[in-house]
């Protein structure tokens, strides 16, 4: 064996050679390190490391990797309230540096009973507000219930009243509702892509509706309580657009980004596109102007272009929800999203907002969940979280959904967000990032 040394914290003792049985070398151990306590007051942590160099760089090392697993505060908040009972979507916008909105779709709200009354109600959707400053969330009024969980305040929030719910944003056009795309907050206003959804035919009741539209919603004081928030509603696209927006959206200074489903001949083929419209042209509201990152024969790598049948499949897989941003401590984009029908929640990077884009990384797969009835209930609608998100780690999200109604009252645990994490090393990161383009996106 070679010499032996010994850390306490940022002091190294080196004692050459042992050559002696291994309780001896133990003792030895434990004696310098009370010696060291005692002489140099060493209060850090104690760790014995055999033969290492006494100078050490963790610039181009990654740092070991923790254990990820399920956030169980978020986890926990999201299914002790009594009235707000599960929903899915789950999508997160950093409303300032205390505060995060999350928006989710069909919304289960148990209600107080009133003579004639439903003991439980669904409406198509419903917000949240996480805020660590507990004492300013407790202060707002109006919402369904509010909770505190390890110094977190969460108040929930739709229209109306437990005994007699809405849903917090209501379409115009008859038998029509929202379900929550993405969103951003820009000078001060909340900027939401929302899905505009009607019912449809289907024998399988987790299908039963189509997304035939887009609005864009601005709520000018998103700072408030979301029951006194004022919004405006602009059309961004009718039955008849092949472009579906809001699959996952973000924003730098000059443009408004959204990822988007190009409905490719035949209609059942979607492609995965990237749109992007000026934040002038939005103010001025003029929200036609949407330009797609196209391929074209003059930019075969890509350009920006009006027509988007010239759009190119950046993210061939992409389910309908996904999440789209720059994250800081990765130093580049990164997109989480689960392709459709898969119980697998994958991740890619990029340099550039534009690609190219890596390869897909499944980061985590949906364990089965086996109902009451023997059936398993369907994942979907994986996510990541921006502003949760720091460090090399992810925070991602999905949901499950039993099925029909008789399968959400026999179950009633399954229909709810579920948020963990994934952390990624430096060196896989930049594997990715190298890798990409390699195999380049169909056009």
């Amino acid at each position: 064996m070679g010499d032996t040394n010994f850390y306490t914290g940022n002091l190294l003792i080196s004692v050459g050679k042992l050559n002696k049985p291994g309780i001896y070398k133990l003792c030895i151990a434990i004696a310098l390190a009370v010696i060291a306590i005692e002489i140099f007051e060493v209060t850090t942590p104690i760790v014995f490391a055999a033969e290492v160099s006494s100078t050490r760089s963790t610039e181009s090392v990654d740092q070991p990797k923790p254990a990820d697993g399920e956030v169980r505060s978020i986890n926990e908040a999201l299914r002790s309230p009594e009235h707000w009972r599960g929903a899915d979507g789950a999508m997160t916008v950093e409303l300032s540096k205390t505060k995060t909105l999350w928006l989710f779709g069909d919304t289960w709200i148990y209600c107080d009973m009133g003579k004639g009354g439903q003991p439980k109600q669904m409406v198509n959707n419903s917000v949240a507000i996480q805020n660590s400053d507990c004492e300013a969330e407790s202060a707002a009024v109006g919402s369904l219930e509010s909770i505190c969980i390890d110094s977190m305040c969460w108040s929930f929030w739709c229209k109306g009243s437990v005994s007699n719910p809405g849903s917090t944003f209501t379409a115009s056009e008859q038998g029509s509702y929202y379900w929550p795309g993405c969103g951003t907050v820009y000078d001060g206003k909340l900027y939401l892509l929302l899905k505009k959804i009607r019912k449809k035919d289907d024998p399988n009741p987790l299908f039963q509706f189509d997304w035939y539209s887009d609005d864009l919603v601005i709520v000018s004081n998103p700072q408030d309580p979301p029951k006194a928030w004022h919004y405006s509603i602009t059309q961004i696209t009718d039955a008849e657009h092949d472009v579906r927006f809001g699959l996952a959206c973000t924003k730098d200074k000059e443009y408004f980004y959204s990822l988007c489903f190009l409905h490719d001949f035949p209609k059942a083929k979607k492609k995965t596109i990237l749109a992007r419209i000026s934040w002038k042209d939005v103010l001025a509201h003029n929200t036609n102007n949407w330009q797609y990152w196209s391929h074209t024969d003059k930019h075969l790598e890509g350009a920006w272009g009006n027509d988007y049948g010239n759009a190119m499949n950046i993210i061939p897989d992409c389910g309908p929800e996904a999440s789209l941003f720059f994250h800081k401590g990765l130093n580049c984009f990164v997109t989480v999203y689960q392709p459709p029908l898969s119980p697998d929640v994958r991740l890619r990077v990029a340099k550039k907002i534009e690609g190219p884009w890596s390869e897909s990384l499944k980061i985590f797969t949906v364990p089965e969940r086996i109902l009451t009835n023997g059936k398993t209930s369907l994942s979907y609608a994986g996510k990541a979280h921006e502003s949760l998100s720091t460090g090399n780690t992810i925070v991602f999200s999905y949901c499950e959904n039993p099925g029909g109604l008789e399968d959400h009252v026999a179950n009633p645990d399954v229909y709810f967000p579920t948020v963990r994490t994934y952390t990624i090393s430096p060196s896989k990161v930049r594997e990715m990032l190298d890798g990409a383009g390699v195999s380049a996106p169909k056009p």
